[in-house]
């Protein structure tokens, strides 16, 4: 029994120990892990909501930046080549919208490239496909905003226009490819066409012309290029007999062809967002026969090139413009009170807000964009003197038009011209802007330079055996070059680098920046002749001039330090300029 008692004893504390041991064991175990959490329950993915369907009101805002697709064949983009400006066949997409056989073309003056760098397009969906049409429309207008590094300028130009009654285009964003390849951000602009007229006029099938350089109503009407409609020279010709008439019956007649109240709206936006190369030209615009009403409008294009010059309300040099300005007293005071009014509606546009806004949409596309001719830091920089432009804009032209006293513009010699006419000596009834330059060292008519006539000889100096003459005042290059040729010269002509050098040593410590001279090509493209037509034996061009793929740059101007470089330019280009004598013969 006791050895059985033993054993049993011993048998209960070896189970007991051993319990000991593994309750002990799991303890210590239990103290030295770390706690394990539960593995977080993953979120719920989010689902992408896919953007909206496009519309036309969302493709012309800065709420949607559509990517559209164009795709060009061998042959399409061989006639491109030959004939940017003829539509060609090719294929338009969206999304998962195809529209084949629809027109395609390249597009712009000083913008026009070729298809191996970033060209402004023109698609029209019923060119080659009767009806066609992309939502509603018949057409697109893509700008590849060269001539804009800031990428701002034609929303917020034309923007302004619309805000000031005047028809204009609606202005969007869209990235563009050709077949496949990224040709970056392009302005989305409503074209001038059916649609655009629907949309802005009661009477749609009028007459839509399209102004070039220099084109105007008191000139020949042969000038003006039929956009949209049927020619109407009949209309055209009551226009231009009743402007050149001398009275105020295209501005107040009871019978008149004008939208005078529109026209005067019009003009002032141009000043207001310095449109220098607009109707103030005349330059770039659109005129409209709007036939049911039997009224003419003015209407605004070409708006790359705006918010950097303060032009003021009585700049323009457009033939209806200066007629208000100059000759028609209740014009005039009218126009007054518009710009005034151009500027309450500036302010209240709050033009800054509206860059936020769009560049929103447009930034990251814009510095994408490996095919614009700028930089990143260019377009930062551009985008930076845009705002500085539009925040100190207000004060000076509010003060150009405040010319008035108690409502009346004062003629204190009384010679019919006060400070709003531009009149820049109200006590000389001698001096005023239709005086004539009598080469007296005064600016008898008020243009901003004195004795500013091919009867004032311009300053002179003999370089290699040639007299050249220093022109100071500013003219286009084709005034320039009447007026040297009204003085008995040329404009300058320059045969060696040795004179290229002497002279623009005298045109510099005259004036200094740009001055023109007479090398050009107008007459036959990349042939190059002075103004007695003998070919140039001797040039001096920068690099990447002459501009031969911008067969709208003709003229020469130039411009350096000691040895001054060439630059090819639009022939209504602006600058000093030198003549200089004709060769003996």
């Amino acid at each position: 029994m006791v050895g059985f008692f033993f054993a049993g004893v011993i048998w209960h504390n070896v189970q007991v120990h051993a319990a000991l041991r593994i309750g002990l064991l799991a303890m210590l175990v239990a103290a030295c892990a770390e706690p394990v959490d539960e593995p977080p329950t993953p979120p719920a993915p989010v689902p992408i909501e896919p953007p909206p369907p496009l519309t036309v009101a969302a493709m012309y805002s800065s709420t949607q930046l559509p990517e559209f697709h164009l795709t060009l064949d061998e042959a399409a983009m061989a006639a491109l080549a030959d004939e940017p400006k003829v539509y060609v066949k090719g294929t338009f997409r969206y999304e998962e919208a195809v529209f084949e056989n629809i027109g395609i073309r390249l597009k712009g003056s000083f913008t026009l490239t070729t298809l191996a760098e970033k060209p402004s397009f023109k698609v029209k969906f019923n060119a080659f496909t009767k009806g066609g049409r992309f939502l509603g429309l018949e057409g697109l207008t893509l700008n590849n905003l060269h001539h804009d590094t800031s990428m701002l300028k034609e929303w917020l130009g034309y923007a302004v226009f619309r805000a000031m009654g005047v028809p204009a285009p609606r202005t969007g964003y869209a990235t563009v490819t050709v077949n496949g390849e990224h040709y970056g951000l392009y302005l989305n602009l409503q074209p001038y066409n059916d649609d655009f007229l629907e949309e802005n006029f009661d009477d749609p099938l009028g007459s839509l012309y399209e102004a070039e350089s220099g084109d105007d109503i008191n000139k020949s009407v042969d000038g003006f290029d039929l956009d949209e409609g049927d020619p109407d020279l009949e209309a055209l010709e009551l226009f231009a007999e009743q402007a050149k008439e001398d009275s105020d019956r295209i501005f107040y007649g009871a019978d008149s062809v004008l939208d005078g109240s529109e026209f005067l709206s019009y003009t002032a936006a141009e000043a207001l967002i310095g449109h220098f190369d607009g109707y103030q030209s005349p330059h770039n615009y659109y005129m409209y026969y709007e036939t049911a009403a039997g009224t003419w409008s003015y209407l605004p294009w070409s708006l790359d090139q705006v918010f950097v010059r303060r032009t003021t309300p009585f700049d323009g040099n457009g033939y209806l413009l200066r007629k208000c300005i100059d000759d028609v007293a209740e014009c005039r005071l009218d126009y007054i009170f518009r710009a005034r009014a151009a500027a309450d509606t500036f302010e209240a546009l709050d033009l800054s807000s509206e860059v936020d806004s769009v560049l929103a949409l447009i930034d990251e596309a814009a510095r994408a964009d490996t095919r614009k001719r700028y930089t990143n830091t260019s377009m930062e920089n551009a985008q930076e003197g845009l705002r500085k432009w539009l925040g100190n804009r207000l004060e000076g032209f509010r003060a150009d038009p405040d010319c008035l006293v108690d409502g009346v513009e004062p003629d204190d010699d009384s010679d019919g011209f006060g400070p709003c006419a531009h009149d820049c000596n109200d006590a000389d009834p001698a001096i005023h802007p239709d005086a004539e330059e009598v080469c007296d060292g005064i600016d008898n008519n008020c243009s901003g330079y004195i004795d500013d006539n091919p009867d004032c000889p311009c300053p002179s100096q003999t370089v290699d055996e040639v007299d050249y003459f220093f022109c100071t005042h500013v003219r286009k290059w084709t005034q320039a070059r009447a007026f040297c040729k009204a003085q008995g010269h040329q404009l300058a002509r320059i045969d060696s680098a040795e004179q290229n050098e002497a002279v623009w040593a005298v045109a510099h410590e005259t004036k200094g920046g740009i001055w023109a001279i007479g090398l050009n090509d107008r007459k036959t493209e990349d042939e190059y002749l002075w103004g007695d037509g003998t070919e140039a034996t001797f040039t001096n061009w920068a690099e990447g001039e002459p501009a031969k793929l911008l067969p709208q740059f003709d003229c020469t101007f130039y411009k350096g330090s000691a040895a001054p470089l060439w630059y090819e330019r639009n022939c209504s280009s602006k600058a000093p300029f030198i003549c200089s004598a004709l060769p003996d013969p």
